[in-house]
């Protein structure tokens, strides 16, 4: 439920129209990217959907911002 209840805060139906002024007008990335961006970077995310390694959502190179 974590990884779901964080990701429905970023849950919207975006136009390519309305995408493309948010790219353009926007300092923050579209709503898609803060969630597939970080969730793909999570191994535990990774290990509580059985990711595949080297899938979209299972990057074998990941970023690590603290350890």
């Amino acid at each position: 439920m974590f990884w779901i209840s964080f990701a429905s805060v970023w849950c919207r139906k975006q136009s390519d129209h309305h995408l493309e002024l948010t790219m353009e007008n926007s300092a923050h990335a579209p709503a898609k990217f803060r969630v597939n961006g970080a969730l793909s970077n999570i191994k535990e995310f990774s290990e509580d959907f059985n990711c595949e390694l080297g899938s979209k959502m299972n990057p074998t190179s990941k970023c690590l911002l603290w350890k």
